[in-house]
């Protein structure tokens, strides 16, 4: 049984906006011809995929919190720190950051910090050490 796209959109939309008025679904209103069957699935999946995704997660911090600082690019650091101390002297070690990643701790420390890898955890004993 196929449906006009008003009488869908009237079907859809409210289940739609029920589990995520933030989000618009673009393809229901855009399409002329849907059948119901079509309609129910998608916006059973839509509502399904939204209850889902919600639950039992830890929200990630919006934007960059965590930048590289330092005469070398040595330091992991805040965003918003203004004032950040370097020696500006060069030791071997700070070449082992340049291929490491800089990034925030949602679930460890919760403080900016160098991502923690085989690979940079070698290259630091390679290198002397800190």
């Amino acid at each position: 049984m196929h449906f006009s796209s008003a009488a869908t959109l009237l079907l859809v939309l409210p289940a739609v906006v029920s589990a995520a008025p933030h989000q618009a679904r673009a393809d229901i209103v855009t399409s002329s011809t849907w059948s119901s069957t079509a309609t129910a699935t998608t916006a059973t999946e839509f509502a399904s995929a939204t209850a889902t995704a919600t639950q039992g997660t830890i929200p990630r911090p919006a934007g960059h919190l965590c930048r590289t600082a330092g005469c070398n690019s040595e330091l992991c650091v805040p965003a918003g720190a203004d004032s950040v101390l370097s020696p500006c002297i060069y030791k071997p070690v700070f070449a082992c950051y340049r291929s490491a990643t800089c990034g925030y701790s949602a679930t460890g420390s919760g403080n900016c910090g160098w991502v923690e890898t085989d690979a940079l955890e070698q290259c630091i004993k390679a290198a002397g050490g800190v």
